[in-house]
C-alpha cells in the first residue's frame, strides 16, 4: 500500500510542477483558453487521485478551486493575480499535506482554499457542469482489475467522478469468468454508463488515471441523450443481466444519434462490416496510451552507475593485465570492451540528466510572489533551460540558485520611482543564462539593478574586522567577501535579509559540487554571477599524481598547465609561490600537507584555474589520466576540506579525489 501511495505522490507532484509551469504562463496570457483547459484538466486529475486515494483534503480543496475553472471556462470569471494566488496556496497545501502530521493544521489550509474560492464564486449543490455550452454523451465501460484494493484506490470514489460528470444511465452488472480465454484477475462486478456532459472525452479519460486497462470511452453524440426517451427504451431493450452492450450496439447509436452523420456519410458507414468480438477482453487489453517515454526510480538509476562502476574498474583491471603480460588476443578484447564501457556509461550518465527547466518554476514563483512583497516590479528572463545537469546536481544547485535570485530582488532591483529616476524602465529585469562549457556547465545570473556597491563592502569589511586597515585588496577580492560567513550591508533585519546568511551557503554548496561563483558588478548596471558545475559527480576524468609514494586524483577539467620543477624550490612551508609566465602563482605543497614531506630532487606543480586565477599543487610525479568512478566518502570525513571522495583503480588500490576547490577557498578564507 505505501508503494502504491508513494506512486501517487510521485504522479500529483508532475501534475503539480505542470501546473505551475501553467499558472505562470497563463498569468502573462489570461485569454488563452488552451491553458486554461489544460489547468482545469489538471487540478480535475489531482481530485480524482486524491479520492482514490484516501486524501479528502486534497480532494476537497481541489473541487474547490475546479469549480472556479469552471467558472472561468464559462466565461464568468477572468484570470487575475488573485484566482493566481489561491491555486498557488493549492499546490503549497498539496506539497504540506504530503508531509505534515497534524490534521489541524491541514484543515485550516483547506477550509482557508475553499473560503476564497467562495468570494469569488456563488455555487450552488446543482452540477456546475451545466454552465457549459458544449453537450455530449458519452459511453463509458469500467471493469477494474482485482488488486485496486491492494493499490490504495478508491472504487466509490471513480464511480463518483463519473456520475458527477452530468447525468447518467448506470448498468452495474456481475461478472462471470467461465472460459479459458476470460480473464479471472478481474473484479466480481463492472460497470457501464452512458453519461451527457459538458466533459471533453480527455477530461473523462482523466478519472481512470491510475487504469492502464479495463476501461473503454466512446463519444455517442454532441447532443443530450440519457434524458431522451427513444434513447433510454433502446438501452434498455439490448442490455440483458450478465452482457455488456456490443461493439456493435455502440456504433449502432454512433450511427443514428451523431448529428455529423449526412445521408452521404451514412452510406459511407453502412458498407462498413462491424465484426463482433470473440470476447470483451478487447476492451480490457485496450492501452491508455502509448508512449516512449517511461518513469524509472531515482533509486535504480543510482544502482545502475553503480554496475557501470564495477564495469569501469574491472575494464581497467582487464587492461593493466592486457599492457603488463602484451597478450594479443586479449589487447584486441580489452579495446572492444574499452568502446563499450564508455557506451554503456554515456547512456548511464544520460538516463540521469535533467533539464534545468525542471526546476525553474520555483524561480519563477519566487519572483513573482518576493517583487510582490517588497513592492517591487521584476521580469525573469531566461535562455537555455532544456541544459541538461545530473539529477544530483540539479537537486543540489536549487536552493544556491534561489538565494542568488531573492538578492537580485531584495539587493539589486531598484523600487520602480528609483529606477524611472535613473532613466531605467520601472520593471527591472533578471537575466538567466545556461549553457554547456566542455564537461561543465555555465549558469550565469544577471540583474541590471544599482549593482555593488565596493566601498561599503570594504568599510562593512573594515569594520567587522575581515579585513586590516591597509591591505591592498583589488575589486574583485572586495567583492569575494560577500561569501564569507556572516557578511552582510544590510544595516537591518527582516524576512528576507540581513542576518549574514546567504552567499557563504552559495558558495558552499557550489564548491561542494566541485564547482566555483564569480562575481562581477558596475554601479548603476546591475551584477553578473556566474556559476560554473560539472556536468555530472559520478564518473570524472582525472589525473593521477603521486605524492609521498601513495596515488592520488586531481580533476582534469581545471587543469591548466604542468611543469617539473626542483622539489627545493617549493619551500616546505603549507604555501608558497612560483613565477608562472610572469606571474606569482600561490603553490599548495600537497608533499608537506600529507605529513610525509621527502627531500626527492624533482618533482611536478599541476596548475589548476579557480576563478580566473591561477593555483599551483606540488607532487611528485604524473602517471596520466584515469576515468574515476567517484564514491562518496564516509561521515567522518564530512568537516575534511581535503578530498571530495575515492576511486578504485584498475589494481584495485584506493585512490584518494583531491578537492581543488575546497583546498583553495579555504586557504583564501584563512588569509582574509
Amino acid at each position: 500500500m505505501e508503494d502504491y501511495t508513494s506512486n501517487f505522490i510521485d504522479e500529483t507532484s508532475k501534475l503539480m510542477s505542470k501546473l505551475e509551469n501553467n499558472l505562470l504562463e497563463v498569468e502573462k496570457s489570461p485569454e488563452n483558453s488552451e491553458i486554461i483547459s489544460d489547468i482545469f484538466r489538471i487540478i480535475h486529475s489531482i481530485k480524482g487521485a486524491a479520492g482514490m486515494f484516501g486524501f479528502e483534503g486534497i480532494q476537497n480543496a481541489s473541487h474547490s478551486v475546479e469549480d472556479l475553472f469552471t467558472e472561468i471556462k464559462a466565461g464568468n470569471l477572468k484570470i487575475n493575480s488573485e484566482i493566481i494566488d489561491i491555486c498557488f496556496n493549492l499546490i503549497d497545501f498539496i506539497e504540506k499535506s504530503f508531509s505534515e502530521k497534524k490534521i489541524e493544521n491541514l484543515n485550516v489550509l483547506e477550509k482557508n482554499i475553499i473560503d476564497k474560492v467562495k468570494n469569488y464564486i456563488n455555487f450552488t449543490e446543482k452540477d456546475y457542469h451545466t454552465h457549459s455550452k458544449t453537450i455530449s454523451t458519452f459511453y463509458i465501460y469500467f471493469h477494474p482489475d482485482n488488486d485496486f484494493e491492494q493499490r490504495s484506490i478508491n472504487l466509490m470514489s471513480i464511480l463518483k467522478d463519473i456520475e458527477s460528470s452530468g447525468e447518467f444511465l448506470k448498468f452495474e452488472k456481475p461478472y462471470f469468468p467461465l472460459s479459458d480465454n476470460q480473464d479471472e484477475d478481474r473484479f466480481y462486478m463492472y460497470w457501464e454508463y452512458f453519461v451527457t456532459t459538458d466533459r471533453s472525452l480527455d477530461d473523462l479519460e482523466d478519472i481512470f488515471v491510475f487504469f492502464d486497462t479495463g476501461f473503454k470511452i466512446r463519444k455517442i453524440a454532441d447532443i443530450s441523450l440519457v434524458s431522451n426517451s427513444e434513447f433510454i427504451q433502446k438501452t434498455e431493450d439490448n442490455q440483458e443481466a450478465s452482457s455488456y452492450f456490443s461493439d456493435r450496439f455502440i456504433e449502432e447509436l454512433i450511427l443514428n444519434y451523431s448529428i455529423e452523420n449526412t445521408p452521404e456519410k451514412n452510406e459511407e458507414l453502412q458498407d462498413i462490416e462491424i465484426s463482433e468480438p470473440d470476447s470483451r477482453m478487447d476492451i480490457i487489453s485496450i492501452k491508455r496510451h502509448q508512449t516512449k517515454m517511461i518513469t524509472v526510480e531515482s533509486d535504480k538509476l543510482d544502482k545502475l552507475m553503480n554496475l557501470v562502476s564495477e564495469l569501469i574498474t574491472n575494464k581497467e583491471g582487464i587492461k593493466i593485465i592486457s599492457q603488463r603480460e602484451k597478450i594479443r588476443d586479449l589487447t584486441e578484447i580489452t579495446d572492444n570492451l574499452e568502446k563499450i564501457s564508455r557506451n554503456i556509461q554515456n547512456i548511464s550518465i544520460g538516463l540521469r540528466l535533467v533539464p534545468i527547466s525542471s526546476i525553474m518554476t520555483k524561480f519563477e514563483r519566487l519572483v513573482r510572489s518576493l517583487s510582490a512583497d517588497l513592492g517591487k516590479k521584476v521580469h525573469l528572463d531566461t535562455a537555455g533551460t532544456d541544459t541538461e545537469l545530473d539529477k544530483t546536481v540539479i537537486d543540489n544547485i536549487a536552493e544556491p540558485i534561489l538565494h542568488i535570485i531573492r538578492n537580485c530582488i531584495d539587493h539589486g532591483i531598484e523600487y520602480p520611482d528609483e529606477r524611472i529616476l535613473k532613466g531605467k524602465q520601472e520593471s527591472g529585469r533578471i537575466n538567466f543564462i545556461a549553457s554547456y562549457s566542455g564537461n561543465d556547465v555555465i549558469i550565469q545570473i544577471h540583474d541590471d539593478g544599482r549593482g555593488i556597491d565596493v566601498e561599503k563592502i570594504q568599510r562593512k569589511a573594515l569594520k567587522t574586522g575581515l579585513i586590516q586597515v591597509g591591505s591592498q585588496k583589488n575589486k574583485k577580492e572586495i567583492m569575494n567577501l560577500i561569501f564569507l560567513p556572516g557578511f552582510t550591508t544590510t544595516e537591518e533585519v527582516t524576512d528576507i535579509s540581513g542576518r549574514g546568511i546567504g552567499m557563504d551557503i552559495v558558495m558552499k554548496k557550489i564548491v561542494e559540487l566541485r564547482g566555483d561563483v564569480t562575481i562581477d558588478s558596475e554601479p548603476g548596471l546591475g551584477t553578473y554571477i556566474t556559476i560554473r558545475v560539472p556536468l555530472t559527480l559520478s564518473i570524472v576524468d582525472t589525473l593521477q599524481v603521486i605524492v609521498n609514494n601513495s596515488i592520488y586524483l586531481l580533476p582534469k577539467n581545471c587543469v591548466s598547465t604542468i611543469i617539473g620543477v626542483s622539489i627545493k624550490e617549493v619551500e616546505e612551508n603549507y604555501r608558497e609561490n612560483h613565477v608562472l609566465n610572469g606571474d606569482l602563482v600561490p603553490v599548495f605543497n600537497l608533499k608537506k600537507r600529507f605529513g610525509k614531506y621527502t627531500n626527492k630532487e624533482k618533482g611536478r606543480i599541476v596548475f589548476v584555474f579557480y576563478k580566473d586565477k591561477q593555483y599551483g599543487f606540488a607532487v611528485d610525479d604524473i602517471l596520466g589520466e584515469h576515468q574515476a568512478v567517484l564514491k562518496p566518502l564516509s561521515t567522518m570525513f564530512n568537516t575534511d576540506y581535503t578530498f571530495t571522495g575515492a576511486s578504485i583503480l584498475g589494481n584495485g588500490t584506493l585512490a584518494l579525489m583531491i578537492d581543488v576547490n575546497k583546498i583553495i577557498e579555504t586557504s583564501l578564507r584563512e588569509t582574509y
